[in-house]
């Protein structure tokens, strides 16, 4: 009786032992990976409401294989009268969003928001490579109390992702894997001190420098030359990049799914994060050059203005005027040096409707307002970018 009882426990024990492993490698089966996964956070509780609905919709215009992947996270308005809160969706061509799950009220304004469904997304749609798109109200880093815009608002909560106290770089930075693309849908997120915050963790990103219309990026249309439409077949990251942005621009051309006579000056450009920081080292370096600073305030005044307080200009603008205007050998070594870089970190820049020929780079803060720099100078002073290359202190010398 005792023997049969050490040979049933023991056969319990094994048969325990089999289950748990049985369990365990259900649990740990491999997820398919696909070649992309694009996730969209639409922030759209800020009045883009109804232009997220619409790109949704275009999205389902979009043709494209099962080797991509297309998740939408929208937090709709309060206004909204059929949902309320934010909702996850998997986008498949010619039919309906696939709702996944409703998360209810969040603040989209909360770049731990942004995190949240990144890594959520990248572990349960597993892929080769990875892109974000961020779609909402975007003013560039500018984040003080005043300013009227700010990226990703949320109106219930009143938040918005305060880029000056390092949300964006937080935001990136708690993301699990390294973003291959990064596209900021949002008006003149192309700056300077946007990009030197999130350089260190996606490949490239691709955004405007001008204000971008409620259209935004084409995600799909009936053309085939929407977004999404355009993203597999491409022997490289940095091609697909370089297409994204023609396909930006060519949308609100005419024969565009987006054409508007109404829709220009017009800009876009993508960014090769690999390049960057050679061309912050070059500009960190020129800070400490003791230009003339009537020779910069000339140059400054002779560049078109972006952002609505028009404290920004092209990066490439102004020093491709400053080597034309002084006659300091080593100064248009340095302007050359730098615009070289431009060209070396920005893989497609295009453009349309500026007198100059340098436009569609990324701006860069430079206020001829002295009120304006004073007021906004201690902000400034937060960002990666003035960190790396005490820009507010080139800027300080001007005014002196």
């Amino acid at each position: 009786m005792f023997k049969q009882f050490k040979a049933m426990n023991k056969f319990h024990r094994f048969f325990l032992f089999f289950l748990s492993m049985l369990f365990l490698l259900i649990g740990c089966e491999k997820k398919e990976y696909s070649d992309w996964t694009i996730l969209i956070y639409m922030a759209a509780d800020n009045g883009l409401n109804d232009a997220a609905i619409s790109d949704i919709e275009e999205m389902q215009l979009a043709e494209f294989s099962d080797k991509i992947k297309v998740i939408v996270q929208i937090d709709y308005s309060e206004n909204h009268p059929a949902y309320h809160g934010a909702r996850r969706f998997l986008i498949l061509p010619g039919e309906e969003p696939k709702y996944i799950d409703s998360l209810g009220e969040i603040n989209s304004g909360d770049y731990n928001q942004i995190t949240r469904f990144a890594n959520w997304g990248f572990d349960e749609y597993p892929s080769n490579r990875n892109a974000l798109i961020i779609w909402s109200h975007g003013n560039s880093w500018y984040s003080h109390p005043t300013t009227p815009a700010k990226f990703c608002p949320d109106q219930e909560s009143g938040d918005f992702i305060n880029i000056t106290e390092g949300e964006l770089k937080s935001a990136f930075q708690n993301i699990n894997t390294n973003l291959d693309v990064t596209i900021l849908d949002a008006c003149n997120m192309m700056s300077i001190e946007v990009l030197a915050e999130i350089y260190k963790y996606s490949d490239y990103v691709i955004g405007s420098e001008e204000e971008v219309n409620t259209d935004g990026f084409p995600y799909g249309d009936n053309v085939g030359t929407g977004l999404l439409s355009i993203w597999e077949d491409y022997e490289s990251t940095e091609i697909l990049a370089s297409v994204i942005v023609d396909s930006y621009m060519d949308s609100y051309f005419p024969g565009g799914s987006q054409y508007n006579t109404d829709e220009f000056p017009l800009s876009c450009s993508a960014y090769k994060s690999s390049e960057f920081s050679g061309l912050i080292n070059l500009l960190s370096d020129f800070v400490e050059f003791p230009a003339d600073s009537t020779e910069i305030a000339i140059s400054r005044e002779n560049c078109i203005e972006f952002n609505d307080l028009d404290s920004d200009v092209d990066i490439k603008d102004f020093f491709a005027e400053l080597a034309e205007l002084t006659e300091n050998d080593e100064l248009i070594t340095k302007c050359e040096d730098i615009f070289s870089a431009i060209d070396e970190c920005f893989i497609n820049q295009r453009y349309f409707d500026y007198l100059s020929g340098n436009i569609g780079t990324a701006s860069v803060w430079f206020p001829q307002n002295q009120d304006i720099f004073n007021n906004l100078r201690s902000y400034y002073n937060n960002l990666e970018f003035n960190n790396a290359t005490n820009w507010d202190t080139f800027l300080e010398r001007i005014f002196e």
